[in-house]
């Protein structure tokens, strides 16, 4: 599976534009099917709580998924868009708002993962399931698991992601009781966070907000000097 800090971060720094580094980001975050991704246009990006939400079309209906982490690198790509109707693709050429191939789009992810080292399957089903895969071990329950990835209520499909992880979830119920467990090592968080001089929300992974360079931490600020 494709984990955010080891393969999907890499990926996206590696990419060669904002197009790029969003769509990879946006196929962790959201997890949504291929063509649900592809299908994507400008009209489908609306504001929430938290950032940025998607409108897909899918096998079980129209739904919409919130986007976190993939949220500073969305926005950037959104600032240099071509296009500015709603019925644009959001996935268009670099200059112009017309749809790039599958094939396209496809080599651009696996051209990001072979110059960051990333040995892993890049396919947009891969994205898919690694995202599921993820939101499981952090103990998203079954219906909530079925609501983000389009999954009908009961799916055999999100019980396997689920029950993959019961013992996680056994063995929390169990500390919290009192009983002694094997410490495991906690999630790293994805979340962006906030620039303090721009406002908006920057990857927290990196020292300088990516984008106004506004440094972000007093360590990295130390070794700038």
């Amino acid at each position: 599976m494709l984990t955010w800090e080891d393969d999907v971060l890499p990926m996206i720094d590696a990419t060669r534009n904002y197009r790029d580094a969003a769509l990879i980001a946006i196929a962790w975050d959201a997890g949504p099917r291929s063509g649900e991704l592809r299908s994507l246009t400008l009209g489908d990006i609306t504001d929430y709580t938290h950032g940025y939400q998607i409108t897909v079309q899918g096998k079980t209906g129209q739904r919409t998924i919130g986007l976190v982490p993939s949220v500073p690198f969305l926005q950037r790509w959104l600032n240099d868009h071509p296009g500015n109707n709603g019925d644009d693709p959001l996935w268009s050429k670099l200059s112009e708002a017309v749809e790039p191939s599958y094939q396209t789009l496809l080599a651009t992810v696996k051209d990001a993962a072979e110059r960051a080292g990333v040995d892993k399957p890049v396919t947009f089903t891969n994205f898919r399931k690694s995202s599921a895969s993820y939101l499981a071990s952090e103990g998203m329950n079954q219906a909530h698991l079925e609501d983000h990835h389009g999954w009908k209520r009961g799916s055999d499909i999100a019980s396997r992601y689920v029950s993959v992880f019961a013992a996680d979830t056994n063995r929390e119920v169990a500390r919290i009781h009192g009983v002694e467990t094997e410490d495991v090592d906690e999630s790293t968080p994805t979340a962006p966070v906030e620039c303090p001089r721009f406002h908006q929300r920057t990857p927290r992974e990196k020292d300088q907000c990516v984008h106004c360079q506004q440094v972000l931490s007093k360590e990295a600020a130390m070794e700038q000097r």
